[in-house]
């Protein structure tokens, strides 16, 4: 019986046109998945694309950066915001930078001191970067690493916008560097548009400023869990680190932000800390 099963089955006739009605299954499918991917491959890149002129034509051309500035909103921050745009490439270093400057706000001293102090940063960054890059490099080769294989080490400079309403902006600028592990450094700048003042902690909430942030630093700690409290360094006095040059931000609820760079007061596990003061500031 099963051997009758075996001759039966292997004596069944294929269709003369089966392999090319298979051919054309496979080639049909091949193409529909082939279209898809070119579909989605397209609407991304014309995504980029579009992005990428946005961008070019905001800071190249006149006639269009006047047009996008009368976009509520939109307008607003390319009024006052254009960008630079760099990257540098090669064996030891990835580097894409994407870092604001300011404009148009009608301060000129003010533009001049911000645009100076982000292009100082990003070409210290740059430099210090490309020379940790180098080294890295060499310390690679020489210990007899196949130059092939070296990771080149990837450093990005870029922005955020915290807020922009009523005359008032606050915008980070990042730079992370990554090699085995990655390490971050920020800027923040807080700027009353309207007077062309770069606002500190001192203006906002007043002469009291460091015992204010101080108490609800450490109220806040206080009611983090064991485990993440065991993270903070039981030796630093927080109030040692509030002055004029402490880093914060106004986030979109209008409450200062306080930002602590990565082991300022805490171990690496915590990373950068923040912390969100309870009242709205009036801007």
């Amino acid at each position: 019986m099963k051997d009758k099963l075996k001759d039966e089955y292997e004596n069944i006739k294929i269709p003369d046109d089966y392999y090319q009605k298979v051919q054309k299954s496979i080639i049909y499918g091949l193409e529909k998945q082939s279209s898809r991917q070119r579909r989605i491959h397209f609407g991304m890149k014309l995504a980029l694309t579009c992005f990428l002129i946005f961008i070019v034509f905001l800071n190249t051309n006149t006639v269009f950066a006047k047009t996008v500035s009368q976009i509520p909103y939109l307008g607003d921050i390319c009024k006052v915001l254009t960008f630079i745009n760099r990257d540098e490439i090669d064996k030891t270093k990835n580097i894409h930078i994407n870092a604001p400057q300011l404009n148009h706000t009608g301060n000129t001293k003010l533009e001049k001191k911000v645009n100076h102090e982000i292009q100082t940063m990003v070409d210290r960054v740059v430099d210090e970067a490309s020379a940790r890059a180098e080294e890295y490099y060499n310390a690679f080769v020489d210990t007899g690493g196949n130059p092939d294989e070296f990771m080149p080490v990837e450093i990005s400079i870029d922005y955020e916008i915290k807020y922009f309403q009523d005359n008032f902006v606050s915008f980070l600028i990042e730079k992370t560097e990554t090699l085995a592990s990655a390490y971050q450094e920020y800027m923040y700048y807080n700027i009353d548009l309207n007077t062309g003042k770069i606002l500190t902690l001192k203006d906002l909430l007043g002469k009291t400023y460091q015992d204010i942030i101080t108490q609800e630093i450490q109220k806040q700690i206080s009611e983090y869990p064991a485990e993440e409290r065991s993270l903070f360094f039981e030796e630093v006095n927080v109030k040692d680190f509030i002055n004029q040059d402490r880093i914060f931000y106004i986030n979109k609820d209008k409450r200062i932000v306080i930002k602590f760079q990565k082991y300022e007061i805490a171990a690496g596990a915590a990373g950068p800390v923040e912390f969100v003061m309870p009242q709205n500031i009036s801007l």
